[in-house]
Order: structure tokens, then sequence, then C-alpha cells
């Protein structure tokens, strides 16, 4: 991977008391607000840029994401293919879609995209004041999976007289779940050379239901991300993931957001940073249609449930919901809609985005199947066309299936959006460099390969850095140019390798007004094994008895013992060890000519 540059920013979505609450069945408003609703951008710069955006709102709907998209394509100069914006799934924030007994909310819409287009172009201003040759903007790409398993559960349960509720039911009347649980916290975090946190997302597979307050509230993730961000520094970004069967039915929401907070800090302490692969982007077009149904079964499934588990005063309320939702339906029977697909790959972590509540039995195939070692689904991502089930749910039925505004694809377009995402993540596993395949070519350095030697440093993997670290462990773009500087100007000897336009090792002789002098060498990860440290080896030794000098020198941690015995073969031996700085054991070696 490049060097990365990375600049996150949040911007509050302003709302008031007039303004009707999404997630419930019925409308309701709130009168206080618990803690702001904010749509929190961060924008990544690599070998393509990338804007995500995750907004505190039930979802965000596809006109808005896509004019928000084409609006920071504009202004930000990222690619609308590489712009993610998703809503958090609160239910605790004014209504942004048609669903159920209420509309949305057209002003608060309006003031969302307004949120998530200055969220964007703020992170924009800050890379764009970034200091040029420092490391002021850039970062590097860290992963963790953490685990939080108590905060949600498979809500879809089978009941003893037949139904499936989404509600929490005693014990006494719950036969079994009738679906899987993902419990998996996936944490991609960005540090800055500094140490300090440049930013991070999160992801968890649970409905994002608990104000931890009495108000408008972005749920409990999302003050848990606030918390985080005090805390440590830095905008923490909730990305939902397949959640559509799955609610937190036991723990209070206060406690939750204290779980999810711990998990996710349990992940920043273990944090595997340096993965390597490139940054890129697909975003296609999914085509869909409007499932048929059969009125008298879906009147008859809704009013037997609500008969039995709702309350008196609200079930003939709740029945008449639905029943209206299904005639704005039945016209359109058959219908053929479009929404996105999309795939983002960081490195070695790949991100799915699906335009709906996904259930989680379709997540975890998604991440099961997956060529990408870490995968996760993020939900209501730039779209949002109601629950998507599997086939087996489906069958069940349950409020998740009732035919309405909540739920209205045609059965089978879960398993399609599944085997459609994974087709795209293996068009991003197979398109490396194209020029990998080659044999890399080996020339001195020029005077403009800075940017390439710094891309080539930081995107070395955490052991590669430890076995090599001329420049420390992140370089930067001054370092690099000093570098060039030396070399053109004599006091050094550098050779590359180039795979196309890309740096792909390097090797070096310092001390070169000594007898005897220095010698470095590293390849990227991908090409170790291929014979290019070879290859770069023969070059500085050519270069070091063509100098008519007396040896030369290196240093190699012991560990590394396919390096250094690669250095036998071309004459060198232990003349001692050492501890380096970093704790490291070292062994000298030195060749005689």
């Amino acid at each position: 991977m490049p060097t990365l540059r990375v600049a996150t920013s949040a911007h509050e979505i302003l709302c008031d008391d007039s303004m009707v609450i999404a997630g419930s069945i019925l409308a309701h408003y709130a009168d206080r607000q618990v803690a702001p609703l904010r749509a929190t951008a961060m924008l990544i710069e690599a070998d393509v840029s990338v804007c995500l955006v995750s907004c505190d709102v039930i979802v965000v709907p596809g006109e808005v994401a896509d004019r928000a998209s084409t609006r920071i394509a504009e202004t930000c100069g990222v690619p609308f293919d590489n712009v993610l914006i998703c809503g958090t799934h609160t239910h605790h924030a004014p209504s942004t879609i048609h669903v159920h007994g209420y509309d949305a909310d057209t002003e608060f819409c309006r003031r969302l995209e307004e949120a998530v287009v200055s969220a964007a172009t703020d992170a924009r201003r800050q890379l764009g004041e970034a200091q040029p040759g420092s490391n002021a903007a850039e970062a590097e790409l860290g992963f963790a999976l953490s685990q939080e398993a108590t905060v949600g559960s498979n809500s879809r349960k089978l009941l003893k007289d037949g139904c499936l509720t989404w509600m929490a039911h005693p014990d006494s009347e719950v036969v079994r779940p009738t679906g899987p649980f993902d419990p998996d916290l996936p944490v991609v975090a960005f540090r800055r050379p500094g140490g300090e946190w440049a930013g991070a997302l999160f992801n968890h597979s649970t409905h994002n239901i608990g104000p931890c307050g009495a108000g408008r509230s972005p749920g409990f993730y999302g003050i848990a991300a606030q918390a985080l961000e005090t805390e440590l520094g830095a905008p923490f970004l909730f990305l939902p993931g397949a959640f559509g069967s799955t609610h937190n039915q036991t723990v209070p929401d206060v406690e939750a957001k204290v779980r999810i907070a711990a998990a996710i800090k349990e992940g920043l302490e273990r944090m595997e940073f340096g993965l390597a692969g490139p940054v890129r982007c697909l975003k296609q077009r999914f085509e869909y249609r409007v499932r048929h149904f059969d009125e008298d079964a879906e009147e008859a499934a809704v009013r037997t449930y609500c008969a039995r588990y709702v309350q008196p005063e609200a079930a003939e309320s709740y029945v008449e919901v639905f029943r209206q939702s299904r005639r704005g339906l039945a016209p359109k029977r058959g219908e053929t809609r479009c929404t996105w697909l999309q795939v983002i790959r960081l490195g070695e972590v790949a991100l799915v985005g699906v335009p709906g509540e996904m259930f989680g039995a379709l997540g975890l195939e998604i991440r099961r199947r997956s060529p990408f070692r870490h995968t996760f689904v993020v939900g209501l991502a730039n779209d949002w066309i109601g629950y998507l089930p599997d086939r087996a749910g489906m069958q069940l039925g349950g409020y998740q299936c009732w035919t309405g505004l909540h739920s209205f694809v045609a059965e089978g377009t879960g398993q399609r959006m599944v085997e459609e995402a994974l087709a795209l993540l293996g068009e991003l596993a197979a398109s490396p460099d194209a020029a990998s395949a080659a044999e890399p070519a080996l020339r001195q350095l020029h005077g403009d390969d800075a940017p390439r030697l710094q891309r080539f440093y930081n995107g070395l993997c955490p052991h590669s850095r430890k076995m090599f670290r001329p420049l420390g462990w992140n370089a930067t773009l001054g370092q690099c140019e000093q570098v060039v500087a030396d070399a053109l100007a004599g006091n050094r000897f550098d050779v590359v390798a180039l795979s196309g336009e890309r740096l792909v090792g390097w090797a070096f002789l310092v001390r070169m007004d000594q007898d005897v002098p220095h010698l470095g060498i590293g390849c990227a990860d991908d090409f170790l094994g291929r014979g290019l440290g070879k290859r770069l080896m023969q070059a500085v030794m050519d270069k070091a008895r063509e100098a008519r000098k007396q040896g030369v020198d290196l240093i190699v941690v012991q560990a590394n013992e396919r390096a250094w015995k690669l250095y036998e073969r071309y004459g060198f031996r232990i003349a001692g060890m050492q501890t380096g700085a970093d704790g490291q054991e070292y062994y000298r070696m030195q060749a005689e000519f």
C-alpha cells in the first residue's frame, strides 16, 4: 500500500422538537437532545481517494446519498464510485424515509445532505492545508478483529405458538432463535507517525436501538463513538453490519454503550499496523424487483401476531399501518428498480456496502466466502431498500418479512446480492499491479524518485519494517528527498527495482567516502522469494568493487535467517553482535574484497 493521507471531520445535523422520530410503527416525537446527531466523514488518499461518511440517522435515502456523493466528487475530487455514505440506523433521530405510520421530514433530509457534504469538504480542507513533505496528514492503516457477543442476539425467535417475533419475550415462550448472530467487531484505525490517532472505523451487527437517555440521540453506538473521540482525540465512524435479524434485547442501552466502547479499545490495544495492498473501489448498479404477495395471507399474519403480542390499544393501529403500506405497494408488484452495491479495498481489509438491513446469515456468508483476509459488511450503504432476508427467513415469515414499505424486495434478492458482492470482491482481489508479473527493472535512483521511495517504504508490512527500517518506522517525503539528493551528489549509491511505475526494491551503499561502506537492502512484500534480493545485492556489490572499496559491512536482525544466509553466499561473515535501540538482537557482518 502506498503512503496514506487521512483526515476526518464531523458536522452536526441540526434538528428540533417538531420533527417526527423514525424507528417505530407509529409516529412519535422527542422534546430533548441526549447527544448531537452528526455526519462524520473520513477522507483517505492512497492509490485513489476514498470518502466514507457515517450519519446518525435511521437511513440515508438513495436520492440524498446520490446528490451528496455527486457534490463530494465535484468539491473534494473523490470519484463518485469511491464515496460510501451510510446511516447508523439510530431509532432516535428525525425520519428520513416514508415507512410505517409517518413520512420523511424533508427539512431534516436537506440538513442531512448539507452536513454530509460539509464534513467531507472539511476533511478535504485539512488534507489541503497539511504542510507538503510533512507527516501532518499521513497515517498508517491498522486492523483488529474484536468481538462483543453480549450486545445483540438473533431476535427472530420461534415461539411455542408458531409465531416469529422480533421483540423480547420470556424464555418460557421461546423455542429457539431462527438464525445466526455475528458477534465480531472489526476495527480499522489510522495512526499518525507520532502515535496519535487520525480516525477509526468500527462495525457491529445489531439494531442501533437505545438512546442512553430520553430524547433524540445517535443511539448507543453513536454515543460510544463520541465518547471515544473525546477520550482518544479523533473521530470514530460506526458502520452498521448485517443487522437485519439482530436486536439488543437483554443489555441496558447505557451498559451497551460501555461494552461497545470497551470492545473497540481492546481492538486498538492489539492493532496490527502496516497491512499491505492497494486501495481500490468498485460501485455498480444492482437490479431487483418488488415482490409479489398474497394480500389475504399478509393480512392474516400481521393480525394474528398483533392480536397476541401487541398491546390491545395499539394492535389495530399496527394492523392498519401495514395494510396501508401494502396498498401502496400493490400496483408496483413486479416492478424493476435499481440500487447500488459497493466494495472498497483498504489493503487486506474489504468493506462490502449493501443498501439495506441484511440478515446475519447473508452477511456471514459474504465474510466466509470473501477472498480477503478481513471482510465486513456495511449495511445501509448509499441507499435503503428495506430488509434483505435470506430464503429461509422469507419462508419462516415474521415482522422483517411482512410485506410493507419496510420489506418489499422479491424473495432471493439477498442471495443474488451476496453473489454479486462476492464477484466484485473477486475482481478487487484479482487486480494487483498489472506490471507485477513482469521481472522488475533495476536502475539507479532518479531525481523524481522520492515519492516512489516513500510509497515503497511505508507500504512494507510490520514484519518487514522490523527487519528493514533505515529511515525509521515511517518515512517522510523530506527524508526520501534527502536520500535522492545525497545519491545525486555522489555521497551514496542507490539502486532501485521498478515494476512498471511502482518501486518494489531498494538497495544502497552509504559512507561512500570510507574504505568500507555500509549496505542496506529491502524488497516489497509481494516480491519476496522471487530472486529480486539477489539481483539488488549483486548490483551494490559490483558497485563497491568498481569503486575499489576494501569491503562492505551491514547489520541484520538475528531472527532474519533468510537474509543473513543470503549475505553469507556473497562472502559476508559475522563480525559481532549488538542490541539495537529497538530492542532486537543484530549480527554485524562484513565482506572483504
